[in-house]
């Protein structure tokens, strides 16, 4: 029988008896009148004539939940002693599992669980509670403090703590870690899922930055000819990514459907597939676009499908995402356009992409046509980050209805 208990503090009032004796401090877990304390709540599972205690945390409603699931598998017979496995050793495990291509999405994992080593150590995983996690959480922002680099001839700078968007970017690392502890047999629960909404880091949503319509032709006019013009012009009329257009060849452009086949991405030195779950899309294009890329390419010499359609001439064969970001800011800086946009939001290579966005929007396409041109995964994250520019469109629209109803 799996029964549920709860482990009180040295202070709590149900720690004495009336007649001022002492109580054990681990009791039935529905003896909680007269409780003072958050009591830390476990399940007591008797195997091969064994009793095994399994912690659960300081939620009484999901260690219940616990309790019955143990009993649901203990009266089916398929109740398994968890595994003894420390974090550490766990995390390391799971990394080695992983089935992600992606440089970014490794590299991410990889310093989620080098924060939780820190913090949580050899510390079994099957004892890491929700206070653990709080401890992480208040821990993370000096932790992911990065070091500054000196420049020549000028003092360091401080580094930021690290964002509210970062930490629940590595919580929801840590969740998928303890998910599959938990199939694995290494714990009971997930300890992610027992935070309490105000515990947890609250992601900012950072809108947009983007260039006006009237900044274009002045910014692209000092733009020099050539490989980068290229770059900026498709970015702007097709709202790819930067890994995306670097991967892209001629065999991906059909110039008579008038449309690009995007189906990989080279970002960090790796050759992959796009940023979202959408492993292969068509990005539709306009006739003016379909003539630009026709001049491109007679430019280059007619080259085979097999070419790139921005190919540079460097040892990786792909454009540098920084040699990207010094021609666009050589090029603002000329055009006199500032480095901000009017909402205080910073404009770099990946503004093109915002840009096409508002233009889009702004001529009567939908969130739903743009979330399928630029390839994300759901509606809600085209809504998310471009809804207000569609909502700016239709109170627009709606204004210049003012007069035209009969009545």
């Amino acid at each position: 029988m799996a029964s549920l208990q709860a482990r009180h503090s040295r202070k709590c009032a149900l720690g004495r008896r009336p007649d001022g004796t002492t109580r054990p401090r681990e009791l039935a877990a529905e003896n909680r009148e007269g409780c003072t304390c958050q009591p830390i709540y476990f399940v007591a599972v008797c195997t091969d004539g064994k009793k095994e205690r399994i912690e659960l945390g300081r939620n009484f409603k999901l260690a219940k939940r616990a309790q019955t699931k143990f009993q649901a598998q203990e009266d089916a017979g398929e109740y398994q002693p968890q595994k003894n496995i420390g974090f550490s050793e766990w995390a390391d495990e799971w990394l080695r599992s992983l089935k992600r291509p992606k440089a970014n999405t490794v590299r991410g994992y990889r310093s989620t669980v080098s924060y939780g080593k820190t913090v949580f150590g050899s510390k079994r995983v099957r004892s890491i509670t929700p206070a653990d996690l709080s401890a992480l959480l208040e821990r993370l922002p000096e932790l992911g403090r990065k070091p500054a680099k000196p420049k020549p001839g000028k003092a360091p700078q401080p580094r930021p703590p690290m964002s509210a968007s970062t930490q629940a970017k590595h919580l929801r690392h840590l969740s998928a870690c303890f998910e599959i502890a938990k199939l694995r047999g290494y714990t009971a629960q997930n300890p992610v899922r027992g935070l309490h909404v105000s515990q947890r880091p609250t992601a900012q949503t950072n809108e947009a930055g983007y260039f006006e319509n009237d900044e274009l032709p002045v910014l692209f006019a000092e733009i020099p000819a050539g490989l980068y013009r290229a770059y900026f012009t498709l970015a702007l009329h097709t709202g790819m990514r930067l890994g995306e257009l670097s991967a892209l060849r001629w065999g991906n452009v059909n110039m008579t459907d008038a449309y690009l086949s995007v189906s990989e991405s080279y970002t960090d030195g790796v050759l992959g597939t796009p940023k979202s779950r959408t492993s292969h899309r068509e990005v539709y294009i306009d006739g003016g676009t379909v003539e630009y890329l026709a001049a491109w390419w007679a430019e280059c010499g007619q080259p085979g499908d097999e070419v790139q359609v921005l190919s540079p001439p460097t040892q990786s064969g792909y454009l540098n995402p920084k040699m990207i970001g010094k021609q666009l800011e050589r090029a603002m800086s000329r055009a006199g356009i500032p480095k901000v946009d009017s909402q205080g939001r910073r404009r770099k290579q990946h503004s093109f992409r915002h840009t096409y966005a508002r233009i889009v929007l702004e001529n009567g396409k939908t969130l739903f046509w743009l979330q399928r041109q630029l390839g994300h995964s759901s509606y809600g994250v085209t809504e998310k980050v471009y809804g207000h520019l569609a909502r700016e469109h239709r109170q627009q629209v709606a204004a210049e209805l003012e007069g035209v109803f009969a009545v």
